[in-house]
């Protein structure tokens, strides 16, 4: 990066044995000046030689130095000289504590002009800069700010944890610009486009199925819909949950042909031991470049995501995911003091897509592809997963911050999202995704709302086959089907307001506030386009799974049912299709009109008792469903 801004750069000790101290934990870098007093000793005579000395591995340069001389390591190669000269010590000795104590030699300091850089005029060490750093993006370019000093730092030092989040520096795609256009955020990507499935990277995919899990047959079938060829794919699956076994046993035969090989593990193997496991899988196997870790509660709507990963060429890469409508992820941008989360100040513009691109950060976790490199290299000794006081994925990224393995997340294009899993409940339950819509209502909508709910205002796909009745695509036959299982499992079937038919309230299935809240969503851009001038309120005084059964004689009897509590009034009727028609349907007497039961999933939408007073059709086949609410009285 050094040479981008016209340094000629110098890499001292490079492929040679480190005999210093562990500088991460203890002083003892000794060596470095050792190996500097021999690149210096040469050059000790060139008095108009500017000389800048860095590390090598946590250090980013910003800008040039033009010239400027403040002291610290950068100055005339004499000066220098002069310092490093005075090093006759061991490997493993405190070069810090040395430096310091030329410094503080008030006869050395004057004759050679020894100075600070106060102001963070060149060099900027991270380690505790809490509040004073902070990085500005700009069209030209993005730069790290000393906010305090109001300078604009040249070397920026990562020596500790800090607030601040670098974020990959020269990888920010503006919003709007073309990627083209971010200098050297294309430079490292890995072009997929049109490779033949020999030439791609084999991969190994861990799920991990830790806690109960809404929607999991949807993840499991996006799982096998991934863009990417069958004979480079493997599979590792853990469940820890037993309730999702029995689901597991059943979709596990299909599941595991589309992968080259494949493996299961059950709830005895702990969580962290699991995720060992499906790590060291990789690390083992030959073949494996590459390891995908998805947690279940990941939606990877984006068939392209493992490509997209791949082609980012980083050794721990995440793809921004988060909650809808919530601020939690799966990354954090900044350490606390302690290592726990703390709120970094660019955190919700890459949350939210205001800036794009791959951004360094010190923990990811619920997706992330690693590398075979690193899982051979710095992961490859000793746990993972495993701490005393961290949980596991604390515990992975803890330690490849310690092995210095930089983490990255994505968000260079929207990949999926994560789900509420916190208070998803199956007990007493044959499906009971149907009571998450109020956490998680994208993936409600897309497994319970019919494929063609969106045409109808956009193509006013609805018919009318009574004055001012309306039919139109509303649920999904899935939908029916399973509220129509819902309500057989509880039982307690009452007497309907019509003649052969039995109704069991959604209030007893605790389903009345999630479907009114949907509908209340769903309903009024419909009703205002049908009904013009009218608002749905959303108040609804009945709700009810009814089933109607057919006419012993084949003949629609007529009248109300004896012992059948009484219609209550209401300004709006509302009837969901939850099963095949076999006949029947709804009469409107004052028009003497039948509308014929529609397909499953389609509502019939009609005004209220004041003008359209109605009444169901028995089936002629088998019994009917359909979902009943009255709405607005």
């Amino acid at each position: 990066m050094g040479r981008g801004f016209k340094y000629r750069i110098q890499t001292l000790g490079l492929g040679r044995r480190w005999r210093g101290g562990d500088i991460a934990r203890s002083p003892g870098g000794g060596q470095k000046v050792r190996w500097l007093r021999a690149a210096l000793e040469p050059l000790r005579g060139r008095g108009g030689l500017v000389v800048l000395f860095v590390d090598s591995y946590n250090v980013v340069f910003a800008d040039q130095v033009q010239g400027r001389i403040f002291g610290g390591f950068v100055g005339y190669a004499p000066a220098l000289w002069a310092l490093v000269e005075r090093w006759h010590y061991r490997d493993d000795d405190d070069d810090q504590l040395f430096y310091t104590q030329l410094y503080l030699n008030q006869e050395l300091r004057e004759r050679l002009g020894l100075g600070l850089d106060h102001h963070s005029g060149i060099f900027q060490n991270l380690n505790g800069a809490l509040d004073e750093v902070r990085i500005r993006f700009e069209p030209g370019g993005n730069r790290v700010r000393n906010e305090v000093s109001g300078s604009w730092p040249v070397v920026i030092h990562g020596n500790g944890p800090t607030k601040v989040a670098l974020n990959s520096l020269g990888n920010y795609v503006p919003q709007g610009w073309s990627p083209g256009g971010c200098g050297d955020c294309e430079s490292d990507l890995r072009p997929l486009g049109g490779t033949p499935a020999e030439a791609l990277p084999w991969v190994l995919i861990g799920v991990f199925v830790a806690e109960p899990t809404p929607f999991l047959p949807q993840f499991l079938r996006r799982l096998r819909e991934l863009s990417y060829p069958r004979e480079r794919l493997g599979l590792f699956l853990h469940n820890a949950v037993p309730g999702h076994a029995p689901l597991l046993d059943s979709l596990w035969p299909r599941l595991r042909r589309r992968f080259s090989s494949a493996h299961r593990e059950g709830e005895g193997l702990g969580g962290g031991a699991a995720r060992e496991l499906g790590m060291s899988l990789c690390r083992r196997d030959p073949r494996c470049e590459l390891y995908l870790s998805l947690d279940s509660d990941v939606a990877l709507s984006d068939r392209g995501a493992l490509r997209a990963l791949i082609e980012q060429n980083r050794q721990v890469l995440a793809p921004l995911l988060s909650r809808p409508g919530h601020l939690w992820s799966n990354f954090w941008g900044a350490l606390s003091p302690e290592g726990f989360y703390a709120r970094a100040p660019d955190y919700l513009e890459i949350l939210h897509g205001h800036r794009r691109g791959v951004w360094n950060v010190p923990y990811v976790s619920r997706a992330y592809l690693v590398g075979g490199a690193a899982l051979r290299g710095p992961l490859g000794e000793g746990p993972v997963f495993d701490h005393a006081h961290l949980d596991p994925d604390m515990a992975f990224c803890a330690r490849a911050r310690e092995k210095g393995l930089f983490l990255h997340v994505t968000n260079r294009r929207h990949f999926g999202h994560l789900l509420v899993t916190n208070g998803y409940n199956s007990t007493g339950r044959r499906h009971p995704e149907l009571w998450e819509r109020p956490r998680n209502p994208w993936d409600w909508d897309q497994l319970y709302l019919h494929p063609n709910y969106s045409r109808v205002l956009r193509e006013n796909l609805f018919q009318e086959p009574c004055p001012d009745v309306f039919q139109f695509p509303l649920f999904s036959a899935q939908f029916g089907r399973e509220l129509r299982e819902e309500a057989e499992l509880r039982g307690g079937w009452a007497e309907h307001h019509e003649v052969l038919s039995w109704a069991v309230p959604l209030s007893s299935l605790h389903l009345d506030l999630v479907l009114q809240g949907a509908l209340r969503e769903l309903l009024p851009p419909i009703a205002r386009r049908l009904f013009p001038g009218y608002a749905p309120k959303g108040r609804t005084v009945l709700s009810s799974v009814v089933r109607y059964d057919p006419a012993p004689s084949g003949h629609a009897p007529s009248g109300p049912a004896p012992s059948a509590p009484a219609r209550p009034s209401a300004t709006i009727s509302l009837s969901v299709s939850l099963s095949p028609a076999h006949g029947g349907g709804w009469l409107f007497p004052r028009y003497g009109c039948v509308a014929p039961a529609p397909p499953p999933g389609w509502a019939l939408l009609h005004p209220g008792r004041l003008t359209h007073l109605g009444q169901g059709v028995p089936p002629t086949g088998s019994a009917r469903y359909g979902l009943v609410l009255l709405m607005d009285p």
